[in-house]
């Protein structure tokens, strides 16, 4: 993807399964998944695609419309399925639980949507991949385990909404000092699965 400089939100690989890095802008995990479509219970789901998207703004409906304003402006409209922000129907705002980071956060939402996928259609794998998938999910603590599930549903929904999660911090700092924005103007992390 090029860069360039630009007032809008700043695009970043896909994030979530199959081949993982990190983003230079989040520092989150950023996915390879491409046109091939996700699977969901053992099933593929064609046309679906996976996006992250950094985006600013003083609330977090002001730097997703700018978000989707900038992929429009980037695409075109493509009848909805361009496989980026635009094509989603609005945001749901979730909070990084406390004792953890934005990072793993983003790995075990990704290993939650492989683990559901697995228990959502056990006789499709290998029994050891079962037991690994349960033994993982049981490992998480009940709250943050339910939080994450909540927004690996949310995420995985290609005609549904975009995560949206606050990035705070120095990776906040640096997005804001590159850009010479102000202090308060907040930064947010928008990711999610499209239509494709």
């Amino acid at each position: 993807m090029t860069r360039r400089p630009f007032d809008g939100p700043e695009k970043n690989s896909r994030i979530f399964p199959i081949a993982l890095a990190v983003s230079t802008d989040t520092g989150i995990l950023v996915g390879v998944d491409g046109a091939n479509g996700k699977r969901r219970n053992g099933r593929r789901i064609m046309g679906a695609t996976n996006f992250e998207t950094v985006s600013f703004g003083r609330t977090v409906a002001e730097a997703y419309r700018r978000a989707r304003d900038e992929a429009r402006a980037e695409n075109g409209s493509q009848d909805g399925y361009s496989g980026d922000i635009q094509t989603t129907r609005g945001y749901r705002e979730f909070r990084v639980p406390d004792g953890t980071d934005l990072r793993k956060l983003a790995r075990d939402v990704d290993r939650m949507t492989s683990v559901n996928e697995i228990l959502g259609d056990p006789g499709y794998y290998d029994e050891a991949d079962v037991a690994e998938a349960r033994d993982w999910k049981a490992g998480l603590p009940g709250q943050y385990r339910w939080r994450v599930g909540q927004i690996a549903d949310v995420a995985g929904d290609k005609y549904g909404d975009a995560v949206a999660v606050q990035l705070t911090g120095a990776r906040a700092d640096e997005f804001r000092a590159r850009r010479e924005l102000a202090a308060d103007v907040r930064v947010w992390v928008f990711f999610g699965t499209a239509a494709y």
